[in-house]
């Protein structure tokens, strides 16, 4: 590392740190990081006040970044697949954070040991020991350690560099950190393009948007499945809701996560919290778009007797303005957020929801028996408060009736307000073909 006057190791810099030592960006030094672990120990017993800060790469940084430094002309050449194990070597929270806490005296250090995914741009790469910057530029060279220089303290770019880790750390620039292992989510831009891969926390704003599904759960008598979000929820506690629903994967087809959503929400045989049925992906058969105005009805009785007795019938749900489109609802969320007892505030968050229909199997949810034995066990762990079936004309009678009174955000979430001024018409036509193809009138 060139520090203006000499060159110096990474270890001989870290031990001059007493109150923060901060990492923009680890592919060039990831390797004298893993081999610093007792250092970082012993530093952070040494000075209970001292926080370290590791600020990873996301993924996608490092595929960018190998379309620079991955070609012949390159040097110190570098993959892609070369770059993502670096940073894995830091990001697994069971190596270099569980090794250091490992070799530590002190029980609190693994807390001053903050390890992040930066999922933003990155200009430079960077060291912070207490007020000493040292960087390295971006380029189609991979920097490695030596290619470090000490930023003037009188330069714009010192305090360029030090505005950018303190947005990250302690200002609005947190939102675009995630754990390792977190939840990340394709946020699109107010066009519906894709933009990037960025965690939840960064959409409670009306600036992003996330895509997720809705599904509508029906028995065969025509009856809807709600469900009441459990009191642990971080948003709508309590609030009764839709089906099921839940956010698209990274690469993944909106019907796939619908499938999935419906396994893992209805507690079946691979969902977190039963095993006793026996329910998997391909035992909910897609039958494309539901569109009565293209395909009779009774055209489905022949199709549907064919089924087995577990098997699940998904349809997509088409646009009222334009049936040769899936319906996709684009709209901004008010979620109820329970920070305390005392304290309820709503968050506006931006989602485009893929619209989706499920068919129950036989005697599956017929009675509020058989939906109570289905979620015992789901509601004894948390996983929701309660479950119920009603009619279309029950739930819309049911919110209308809340709302007279003022309750309606009381008792539903934002969303199913939403489909009852919007799109209760849809459902209530969907329950009566149910109805009709099963003869339950």
């Amino acid at each position: 590392m060139n520090t203006g006057t000499d060159t110096m190791c990474l270890i001989d810099i870290l031990r001059k740190a007493n109150e923060k030592i901060i990492f923009i960006g680890i592919l060039p030094i990831a390797d004298e990081i893993m081999k610093s672990e007792q250092i970082f120990a012993d530093i952070l017993d040494a000075s209970p006040e001292l926080n370290i800060y590791v600020l990873c790469e996301s993924e996608d940084f490092c595929f960018q970044l190998s379309m620079l430094v991955d070609n012949r002309d390159t040097k110190n050449r570098k993959t892609h697949t070369d770059l993502n194990i670096y940073r894995n070597r830091i990001l697994n929270p069971k190596e270099f954070l569980n090794n250091v806490a490992k070799k530590t005296k002190d029980d609190d250090a693994k807390k001053r040991l903050i390890i992040k995914q930066q999922n933003t741009m990155m200009s430079n790469f960077a060291i912070i020991i207490d007020d000493v910057i040292y960087y390295t530029l971006i380029s189609n060279n991979f920097p490695a350690l030596n290619d470090y220089v000490q930023a003037n303290k009188d330069s714009v770019l010192y305090q360029q560099i030090l505005n950018y880790s303190m947005f990250m750390i302690n200002g609005d620039g947190k939102q675009f950190l995630s754990p390792p292992g977190d939840e990340l989510l394709q946020l699109l831009d107010r066009n519906n393009m894709p933009r990037g891969i960025f965690p939840r926390s960064c959409f409670y704003t009306t600036k992003f948007k996330r895509r997720s599904i809705w599904g509508f759960v029906f028995n065969r008598k025509g009856e809807l499945l709600l469900h009441q979000r459990s009191f642990d929820s971080k948003d709508g506690q309590g609030l009764w809701d839709k089906s099921v629903g839940g956010h698209i994967d990274l690469g993944e087809d909106a019907t796939i996560t619908a499938k999935r959503e419906l396994i893992e929400e209805l507690f079946m045989k691979e969902a977190e919290f039963t095993s006793y049925i026996d329910a998997k992906l391909e035992d909910v058969l897609g039958f494309g778009e539901w569109n009565p105005s293209k395909r009779q009805e009774s055209s489905y009785k022949g199709a549907f007797s064919l089924l087995d007795d577990d098997d699940w019938i998904l349809f997509s749900a088409i646009a009222k303005n334009n049936p040769g489109k899936p319906l996709i609802i684009d709209r901004v969320s008010q979620r109820r957020y329970h920070w305390s007892k005392e304290k309820v505030e709503f968050r506006p968050t931006n989602f485009v929801s893929n619209v989706f229909f499920f068919i129950a199997p036989k005697n599956c949810i017929d009675t509020e028996e058989q939906v109570k034995i289905r979620f015992e066990e789901a509601e004894k762990k948390g996983a929701a408060q309660d479950h119920k079936i009603i009619s279309i004309n029950s739930l819309r009678d049911w919110i209308e009736d809340e709302a007279q009174k003022g309750k309606d955000k009381e008792t539903f979430t934002d969303d199913m307000i939403y489909v009852n001024n919007e799109y209760m018409d849809m459902l209530k036509q969907f329950s009566e073909f149910v109805k009709y193809i099963f003869n339950e009138t």
